[in-house]
C-alpha cells in the first residue's frame, strides 16, 4: 500500500512539472487573483462630476446687469402685446354691436325719383330744375320780399317768424326756413314768359295738360288739382279752357329731391 501511495504522488509531481509549478506563497501575486492590491478590471461606473451654475447676475457684473434689463423689457413687451391684442378684440367687439344693435333711425319722408313720372318731375322739378337746387333758389329770391301773404295759412306761418315770402316777374314763393336753408311751402306762377315744366305755363290750353298728366285727382270747371302719396300738389287754374295760373304745395318736413 505504501508503495501505491508513492507511485500516485510521483505521478502528480510529474504533471505539475510538466504544466509548470504551483504558485507559492513567496512568489508575486499575479494579477486578477483576487489580492488588494489587485485593481478591479471592472470598476463600477461613477457619475460625472457636477459643475454648479452660476447665476449671471451672482456676479454683479456688468453681463449679469444687461441679462437683468433684457429680461425685464422681454416681459415688458409680452404685457404691451397682450395689452395690444386685448384692446383690439374690445374694440372689434363693440364694434360688432353697435353695428348689430345701433337705433335705427328712421328716414325723412320724400319722394324718390330715380323713377319719376311726369307728375313727379312737375311736382319735384316745376321750373325745370329741382327745387332745392341753387339755380331754384336763385330764380326765386331775385325777388322782392312781400308781407302782404297770399297762401291760405300763411299769415299764421309769417306769424311765427319761420317763413319768407318773395315776388319776382310772375311769380310769388313761399319758403320755410329751417336752420338758415329755405325750403319752398308755396309757389305760384301767374307770368306767362315764366318757363315751366312740359311748358305747363299760363295761357296753356287745358287739353295739353291733360295730355302731359292726365286726368287729375279733383277737378271742377276752374280747378284742376294732382297730388302725390307725399301731401306734394299742383293746381293748375282756369278761365274758360286756358291756364292763368299755376301753384304747388309742399307740407312741412317733406325731403325733397
Amino acid at each position: 500500500m505504501g508503495m501505491g501511495m508513492k507511485a500516485w504522488f510521483e505521478g502528480l509531481r510529474g504533471k505539475f512539472s510538466e504544466k509548470g509549478s504551483p504558485p507559492s506563497s513567496e512568489d508575486p501575486p499575479l494579477p486578477g487573483d483576487g489580492s488588494p492590491e489587485d485593481p478591479d478590471p471592472f470598476p463600477p461606473p461613477t457619475a460625472p462630476p457636477t459643475v454648479a451654475a452660476e447665476a449671471p447676475g451672482a456676479s454683479g457684473g456688468v453681463l449679469g446687469a444687461l441679462f437683468q434689463r433684457r429680461r425685464r423689457e422681454d416681459r415688458s413687451r409680452r404685457r404691451w402685446a397682450r395689452g395690444k391684442a386685448l384692446i383690439l378684440v374690445v374694440l372689434l367687439g363693440g364694434g360688432l354691436l353697435w353695428v348689430l344693435f345701433r337705433p335705427r333711425e328712421e328716414a325723412l319722408p320724400g319722394p324718390d325719383l330715380r323713377r319719376a313720372t311726369p307728375l313727379d318731375e312737375m311736382l319735384y322739378a316745376p321750373l325745370g330744375v329741382p327745387l332745392v337746387t341753387m339755380a331754384y333758389r336763385d330764380l326765386v329770391t331775385q325777388g322782392v320780399r312781400q308781407t302782404v301773404p297770399w297762401f291760405p295759412g300763411a299769415r299764421e306761418l309769417r306769424a311765427s317768424g319761420d317763413v319768407e315770402q318773395f315776388s319776382a316777374r310772375g311769380m310769388d314763393v313761399l319758403f320755410l326756413k329751417v336752420s338758415g336753408d329755405l325750403f319752398p311751402l308755396a309757389l305760384r306762377v301767374t307770368g306767362k314768359e315764366r318757363a315751366v315744366k312740359w311748358g305747363l305755363r299760363p295761357g296753356t290750353d287745358r287739353r295739353d295738360v291733360a295730355r302731359r298728366l292726365g286726368a287729375p285727382q279733383r277737378a271742377s270747371e276752374d280747378v284742376w288739382a294732382y297730388d302725390d302719396s307725399w301731401g306734394s300738389e299742383v293746381c293748375f287754374y282756369f278761365q274758360g279752357d286756358r291756364v292763368w295760373a299755376v301753384e304747388w304745395h309742399y307740407p312741412p318736413g317733406l325731403r325733397l329731391p
